[in-house]
């Protein structure tokens, strides 16, 4: 009696697990679309910029007067709500980045009042700055993007903002940390 001999199956495709938190999905995205070291370093100074542009310039809008909060009034403007847009979407993603990601935006609205102690000195406008952070910004994501065109607009766009959140979980990793 001989043995019947089966067919080799051909190997799947490697599937993403059913169970991969978004985070993941994402952080696993941004090296296949950004390859170089080089992309995702302008790619970070880019998100960062364009971050640091757009708290400004929501800083700079003028907030009206809510008589509830009475003497706290000074402390909400608009950019406070993009603080919250910003955490909260980091915090879908994972809390631990979520965290660092506030304190980065903390240390955004220091600087900020440091400008405004400047341009209440003479210096130039928070507005003039802020706009010029987002341009930088946008022309280095603009580069970066002319040269990696694996991705749609809407996925590159994305992956500017993860590569933030990409880069502190890389920090986290080389110290151990989970996220």
């Amino acid at each position: 009696m001989a043995k019947q001999q089966s067919k080799p199956q051909p190997k799947a495709a490697p599937k993403p697990k059913a169970d991969e938190r978004l985070v993941d999905k994402y952080f696993r995205e941004l090296p296949q679309a950004y390859p170089t070291a080089v992309d995702r370093g302008v790619l970070l100074i880019s998100a960062l910029l364009i971050l640091l542009g757009f708290t400004g310039l929501f800083w700079a809008l003028p907030f009206p007067y809510l008589s509830f909060l009475g003497k706290n009034n000074g402390f909400i403007n608009w950019a406070s709500f993009l603080m919250a847009l910003a955490g909260y979407f980091y915090y879908r993603l994972s809390p631990v980045l979520c965290y660092l990601v506030i304190f980065i935006l903390f240390v955004f609205a220091y600087l900020i009042t440091r400008l405004l102690v400047w341009q209440n000195a003479g210096g130039p406008s928070l507005m003039v700055i802020s706009d010029l952070e987002i341009v930088l910004g946008a022309i280095g994501f603009y580069g970066v993007s002319l040269r990696n065109r694996r991705t749609t607009q809407w996925e590159a766009l994305n992956l500017l903002f993860i590569s933030v959140a990409w880069y502190l979980g890389k920090l986290l990793k080389k110290i151990g940390a989970r996220y």
